[in-house]
């Protein structure tokens, strides 16, 4: 997870998807600008496109996320890479939305990032 430098909370790594360019490779693009890891010979599961309730939306244009998700258990290392890049950038365990809200509430005095809430209530395990 990242912290947003705009205030609106923590969110999963993520940004625009270039014109042309395949979700999964955005994935790993916006992964490694946002936290500095490199993934490499792992498989990427996109999921469907859907409507998220971004704050920067208007009338006139919206945001539309692709969830990307991969499996790291178990690392060739042993453990998870550091992550660094964004001004606050940590693994979290998410084994539920509601532990994830906890731990982000008690570590780092944080909040789930709004438009993220559904993906993330959907998506663990």
């Amino acid at each position: 997870m990242v912290e947003r430098s705009d205030g609106h909370g923590w969110a999963v790594p993520g940004g625009y998807v270039e014109p042309g360019q395949d979700p999964a490779h955005a994935a790993v693009r916006e992964l490694e600008e946002e936290t500095g890891l490199t993934l490499g010979g792992v498989s990427w599961r996109v999921l469907p496109a859907r409507y998220v309730p971004d704050p920067r939306a208007s009338d006139e244009a919206w945001m539309v996320t692709v969830p990307s998700t991969v499996h790291l258990d178990p690392l060739p290392h042993g453990g998870l890479p550091a992550v660094a890049g964004a001004e606050r950038a940590a693994w979290v365990r998410v084994d539920t939305y509601t532990d994830l809200v906890a731990h982000l509430a008690a570590v780092y005095r944080g909040r789930v990032f709004a438009a993220h809430r559904a993906m993330l209530t959907e998506l663990p395990g």
